[in-house]
């Protein structure tokens, strides 16, 4: 029996998805097997994992999203520890190896996860690491509830009789990306305590944040339902913390195009902003902001790429 199951769902991942089997396959340990559910992938992602048939488990199932695929390949897992991995992220080749490693040292953790280093789709470094320094330990469920983590599923490995317990990744978000895993990471948390290693065991392929913003509406609003029915008030300020953090994220976008001089698409995040949380008075200035001349505008807006630096990726 291996140490490690590595889940990697694939959805349309023909571009990267042989890059991120051979990080698995050029592992310093060997002692893991690899399972590839291709979730109904319309493109050539089936004809390229063909090429690694001997060396790992393909599943084919029809659209489910990314949840439903992640909980397939769990359920076909051998190993005690399963280690999830995004079919457009990639490891270090001392990934398993590292977390083999530490596990002696954190006996009753649940899951284990990692810092990363953040890569923009063109394959350059977008925003260093993953893990703000605020956020660079393992949670507690109060912080946790407060809204104060941020984990990666790429850098997460967890025990497979947790993952069982905790139910899997909600299927409830099949449609939507995002926010599934925060909050399979809140019923894991009820499980047991998490493990956090400062290495950056990860490479995170990051999508412009616009689009993130766009793509993760969805699974925000399935979240906050989901927390609301399990929590009840308690879960209040994890919902007003995660909309604050989306708010800001698209104050932060639009700020960065407005110094750049692009007016449009500043004004489309800004009206995104107000429409997240109308009381943020400060966006509807910054609205206002985006009809002046682009001299003035991105004079006014001058140390926007500054401040944005320093945040980190959602």
């Amino acid at each position: 029996m291996p140490q490690f199951s590595v889940i990697i769902p694939a959805f349309n991942a023909a571009a990267t998805i042989a890059r991120t089997v051979e990080c698995v396959l050029a592992q310093t340990s060997s002692d893991f097997e690899i399972i590839v559910v291709d979730d109904g992938s319309t493109d050539s992602t089936r004809e390229v994992l063909e090429r690694y048939a001997a060396q790992i488990r393909i599943v084919s199932q029809a659209n489910r999203g990314l949840s439903a695929a992640r909980n397939a390949g769990a359920s076909l897992a051998r190993a005690r520890w399963l280690a999830l991995l995004d079919a457009d992220d990639t490891w270090t080749a001392d990934k398993l190896e590292e977390i083999a490693r530490a596990l002696p040292l954190y006996p009753d953790a649940v899951m284990l996860f990692s810092d990363a280093i953040c890569f923009d789709l063109s394959g350059t470094i977008a925003h260093g690491p993953f893990m703000p320094p605020q956020l660079a330990h393992a949670p507690s469920r109060e912080e946790m509830m407060a809204g104060r983590f941020q984990i990666l599923p790429s850098s997460a490995v967890i025990r497979r009789d947790t993952w069982e317990r905790a139910g899997g990744f909600s299927e409830e978000f099949h449609g939507a990306s995002g926010f599934e895993d925060a909050w399979f990471w809140l019923l894991l948390r009820e499980q047991g305590p998490f493990a956090y290693l400062p290495a950056r065991l990860v490479n995170y392929r990051v999508a412009p944040l616009i689009t993130r913003l766009e793509r993760y509406r969805p699974g925000f609003a399935i979240f906050t339902r989901l927390v609301r029915e399990r929590y009840g008030v308690a879960g209040e300020p994890l919902i007003r913390a995660r909309r604050d953090a989306r708010v800001s994220l698209w104050a932060r976008a639009g700020l960065i195009a407005l110094a750049e001089g692009r007016a449009a698409e500043a004004r489309y995040a800004f009206r995104n902003a107000l429409r997240e949380n109308p009381q943020r008075l400060k966006n509807l200035l910054r609205l206002c902001r985006t009809y002046l001349p682009t001299a003035l505008a991105r004079a006014l807006t001058k140390s926007a790429r500054d401040r944005a630096s320093t945040d980190e990726p959602e």
